[in-house]
């Protein structure tokens, strides 16, 4: 799906797929470079969908191919955070990259970290830091859990060895 505002060349391009976001630069003439997993190695169990590092492509295709149904937007979130490279570098160096071989890990080095290191100079993954937030603040809540439990389950006890205490006496 176009999206509301038109791609300029070292623009980037967040493509969303549901759960995640698909991450590329835009060079002009409706291309992108991406980086990522070429589709015909990835297979049910492929090792790309986890944690493990496997063997990535940088890929120049056109931005109707990579998106295809999917809602796409130009998307330079980190423009505040980050000075961005002037667009003929970005541009430059991203169509240098097309066809090399990247080592390809979800965690450290994916499609969005490759997409800040052309506009920014920075490799960082905003869905990364997110994920990792998440996993932070659930981690917490379980180690708080069993405390919140216990907590529970001694004022419940107190509270019935009171009551055992007060009908003895009755």
């Amino acid at each position: 799906m176009p999206p509301v505002q038109k791609p300029q060349p070292g623009d980037l391009i967040e493509i969303s797929r549901g759960l995640y976001a698909h991450w590329a630069v835009y060079v002009g003439d409706d291309f992108v470079v991406h980086f990522g997993v070429p589709a015909a190695d990835l297979s049910p169990g492929s090792k790309a969908v986890s944690s493990q590092t496997v063997e990535g492509r940088v890929m120049k295709e056109k931005l109707e191919s990579v998106a295809g149904k999917d809602k796409w937007q130009v998307k330079n979130s980190l423009d505040g955070k980050y000075k961005p490279r002037l667009a003929k570098e970005i541009v430059k160096d991203a169509l240098a990259s097309v066809g090399k071989a990247r080592k390809y890990n979800l965690k450290e080095s994916n499609c969005e970290h490759f997409a800040n290191e052309m506009r920014y100079g920075v490799a960082v993954s905003q869905q990364v830091q997110k994920v990792d937030e998440a996993a932070a603040a659930a981690a917490a809540t379980a180690t708080a859990l069993p405390v919140g439990i216990f907590g529970s389950l001694v004022i419940g006890v107190s509270a019935l060895a009171r009551a055992a205490v007060k009908a003895s006496t009755n």
